[in-house]
């Protein structure tokens, strides 16, 4: 990866995910290598609470089943990925452990692309908060969602945001684009603090056909086509409203009036 421009895009990981892995754990691909101390010992501790309410709790249910005996979750141990040294970790890329529908749609060259984008690429999710493409993963399922301990984990004190800016002043990032297409992923991160870092520099893209999951086939063809390939400078002229293919790109954390939306959201106006 040859990140040498000031753009920072932000999307998410999938729950389809391949098995198996390796033991080695190569701290240099993890996010905590770019990072300085104390966000990476603040990313370690929260990670570790995600991780023993994921494996420890019998109360949460994700559709009808606890998601700690969810198949994803059996083999998932406390190795260095969570502060602990549990050498029976297996760990693949994230960019090859995953393989939803954004991933599919991606497809090799999609992948290939973002692998070799100039631009920072960061994923998000309720166990490992953020992540690198070739951040060392194990084979998981923690769903995010507003009635779910994952979604407070990462939310309480805004650490999840902390971490993010964090990151932004380390690699002097100058724009950001939110692409975690769901209200839920979305919500993990505090925009408005975003926004006055950089200036309202925050582009948030939603699909003109679709919302939440559904949108996430729309997103991977605007990352394989214009996104990861597209210039700095390119990025940067992009204008709120502006529309490239079937995403437009707004300065509002919400969809306007009259495109797609996820049901959640008038709930959510009501949360924050």
């Amino acid at each position: 990866m040859n990140t040498i421009s000031k753009i920072l895009i932000v999307t998410l990981g999938s729950l389809h995910q391949i098995e198996g892995g390796e033991h080695e754990y190569n701290y240099q691909d993890s996010i905590l290598s770019r990072l300085p101390a104390d966000s990476q010992n603040l990313l370690l501790e929260t990670r570790a609470k995600a991780f023993g309410w994921l494996k420890n709790d019998k109360t949460a249910i994700w559709q009808g089943l606890p998601i700690s005996e969810h198949e994803y979750n059996k083999n998932l141990v406390r190795g260095r990925d969570f502060g602990g040294d549990d050498e029976r970790a297996a760990y693949y890329p994230a960019l090859r452990r995953f393989e939803g529908r954004f991933f599919l749609t991606l497809g090799l060259e999609g992948k290939r692309a973002m692998y070799l984008s100039q631009h920072h690429v960061l994923l998000i999710g309720g166990l490992y908060g953020l992540l690198t493409l070739m951040e060392p993963t194990q084979r998981y399922n923690c769903p995010v969602e507003i009635n779910l301990k994952s979604f407070d984990i990462w939310t309480e004190d805004n650490t999840l945001t902390d971490i993010l800016l964090d990151y932004i002043r380390e690699h002097g990032i100058v724009r950001v684009f939110d692409f975690t297409a769901t209200e839920p992923r979305r919500r993990l991160i505090s925009w408005p603090s975003v926004h006055n870092e950089l200036g309202g520099n925050v582009l948030h893209c939603f699909s003109t056909t679709a919302a939440g999951d559904d949108a996430l086939i729309p997103f991977g063809q605007a990352m394989a086509k214009f996104l990861l390939t597209a210039s700095t400078e390119k990025l940067l002229a992009i204008k709120p409203e502006t529309e490239e293919g079937k995403i437009v790109f707004r300065e509002i954390d919400r969809p306007r009036s009259g495109m797609p939306h996820e049901v959640e959201l008038r709930a959510w106006g009501k949360r924050m």
